[in-house]
């Protein structure tokens, strides 16, 4: 079945602000009319192809969205982003914001849903999460997707699905298909290493609630932290963390990116001093995307 196209117009809340936030990030000095103009000709060329079914696990669709733009053309760069909440929460309506800056450069945007803890425990969200890549690249000509430039990106624990994701794609093993070469991780404040929040002084309700109180528990844990599965053949990542954060400490990506370095894997790591978990300074994010964006296009062939 083919899917549906929503096409947005300029007075469409979503686009509107998503080009409005787009263009915010972007600009030094407020020019009202120069932004008016651009938030128009913004949402006049992009459009959203909503809740597309990707799989069916336990009877219970799981979709994506799509959000490109209208031009036709050739295949474009891909950003897969899975949202955060520490697997509990969240969606992928509430958190597509995040995206905008890719999607002002002409990328493709995928934003994923996931079962979260109480609907299935771990690890079934890097499950679907693997599954939803596969859809992708199966179906990447009718999204005009460039399967050789896929990036994945998340917050929180998106950022440990996106990890997971692109380094342990033999847990999406119930799912048919090939996952494409991911160029790179851009890893916002993700948990690195999910045991270490089951006990002790990092101790975090929400992964006791992923994770669940079962007898192979630490086993499950340490399949399901992106540390275990760091190997020379892993993406390049980088990470973006505060340094106050209390929901994922910031040792979760000094380990991580460690790891990575004496894996032989390029790896950058973006302390945000002062900061916490998210909630960064309009500068700090300005500057951070400035960082990805730069990481990202160096190992985009």
């Amino acid at each position: 079945m083919r899917s549906r196209v929503c096409h947005r117009s300029i007075l469409s809340p979503r686009i509107f602000t998503l080009a409005l936030f787009a263009l915010c990030c972007s600009k030094t000095e407020a020019n009202p009319g120069r932004e008016l103009d651009a938030v128009i000709e913004m949402s006049r060329h992009n459009h959203v192809l909503p809740s597309i079914a990707y799989r069916t696990v336990n009877g219970r669709q799981m979709h994506l969205d799509v959000l490109r733009t209208r031009a036709e053309g050739d295949p474009m760069p891909a950003v897969i982003y899975i949202h955060g909440g520490g697997w509990n929460a969240g969606s992928k309506e509430k958190a597509f914001l995040h995206t905008t800056p890719f999607l002002a450069r002409g990328w493709v945007v995928v934003t994923v849903e996931y079962r979260l803890a109480q609907v299935a425990p771990a690890p079934a969200a890097v499950e679907d999460c693997i599954c939803a890549v596969k859809y992708v690249t199966e179906n990447a000509k009718k999204y005009r997707i460039d399967t050789n430039r896929i990036i994945i990106m998340g917050h929180s624990a998106g950022g440990h699905l996106a990890l997971m994701t692109a380094f342990a794609p033999s847990l999406g093993r119930a799912c048919p298909g090939e996952m494409p070469p991911i160029r790179a991780v851009v890893n916002w404040f993700g948990i690195s290493d999910v045991k270490d929040l089951l006990e002790g002084e990092n101790k975090q309700q929400y992964a006791i609630d992923w994770v669940g109180n079962g007898p192979n528990r630490l086993d499950k844990a340490r399949i399901s932290s992106p540390l275990t599965h760091v190997n020379s053949r892993v993406p390049p990542v980088i990470s973006i963390h505060g340094e106050l954060d209390k929901g994922v400490p910031f040792s979760h990506s000094e380990r991580l990116h460690a790891a990575l370095r004496r894996a032989g894997v390029d790896s950058v790591l973006r302390k945000i001093p002062g900061a916490g978990h998210g909630g960064f300074s309009s500068e700090a994010y300005r500057d951070s995307y400035h960082a990805v964006f730069a990481f990202v296009d160096a190992h985009l062939p």
